[in-house]
């Protein structure tokens, strides 16, 4: 699958707005017992690198680098492993989603994806019974138009294609919930543990 047929459209398929795109994808799929999602890559049938590849290399040098797509992906492998957990939003006119995925008895994740391109988000999750809220990964981006400068937990991935999460956020709990400002386009990522 992809965001667009023929190759992607620059400008669309090549930016952050994509990496929040795969992201809920990937969750709805799960959502409706998709048992994974194949994303095109490199160059296609028209002979050119596609726009909406994760990944792409450069003819000239070979050297591979990843676009936003690849971030989106990267947080569902996260978040994503275990059984999905029945989630429900309560929110006034905003394009927001939320999943849930619980990998072990003792993790709970809690995905809030905000898609609303001129409204921030004052995200409010009820702890759930015997869990602790731990910490959240951000998704982010300057804005849902950007090309580079993609970070997930804080944290780019590099040249080699590793990526290791920067200094997790702390959360703040307010009446035994997970408070959090969740800017426009932009997710984030919260760890519940045991």
């Amino acid at each position: 699958m992809n965001s667009f047929w023929g190759g992607g459209k620059a400008g669309v398929s090549d930016t952050f707005g994509s990496a929040l795109w795969v992201l809920d994808t990937m969750f709805l799929m799960a959502e409706h017992g998709c048992d994974g999602i194949n994303l095109e890559t490199d160059v296609n049938q028209l002979g050119w690198i596609s726009h909406y590849s994760p990944i792409v290399h450069d003819p000239a040098t070979g050297a591979c680098s990843v676009r936003p797509d690849y971030y989106g992906m990267l947080a569902f492998s996260i978040a994503g492993k275990g059984e999905l957990v029945k989630t429900s939003v309560t929110k006034d006119d905003i394009n927001i989603t939320a999943y849930s995925a619980e990998p072990d008895h003792n993790t709970l994740w809690v995905i809030v994806i905000n898609k609303d391109q001129n409204r921030d988000a004052a995200v409010s999750i009820p702890t759930p019974s015997g869990y602790t809220a731990n910490s959240i990964y951000r998704l982010t981006a300057p804005s849902d138009y950007s090309t580079a400068d993609v970070t997930l937990a804080d944290a780019a991935v590099d040249a080699a294609g590793g990526w290791k999460p920067g200094k997790a956020e702390k959360v703040t709990t307010v009446n035994s919930a997970a408070a959090l400002n969740l800017p426009r386009t932009s997710a984030a990522l919260v760890k519940f543990t045991k």
